[in-house]
């Protein structure tokens, strides 16, 4: 359970910094940003409504696959 919290716990850093850095590039709009607050709700120890916990069991199998939807289209360039 520990090993669980600290890499939610960089993950969350790293989406930080990386939303942070972006936007000094590029102005991010609503959505993302939105994208970004949402991300990050759904590392929190608080209890949440049941709709977030849905969320927060279905999204590494939707990371998973955007992720592999992703590699395939770079990769069959």
């Amino acid at each position: 359970m520990t090993i669980h919290k600290l890499i939610s716990l960089a993950a969350a850093v790293f989406l930080v910094i990386t939303i942070y850095q972006i936007n000094q590039v590029a102005i991010l709009s609503a959505i993302e940003l939105t994208a970004g607050v949402v991300t990050g709700l759904l590392r929190t120890d608080k209890p949440m409504p049941a709709a977030i916990l849905t969320i927060h069991q279905i999204t590494p199998f939707l990371a998973a696959l955007s992720t592999a939807a992703t590699l395939y289209l770079l990769l069959s360039r």
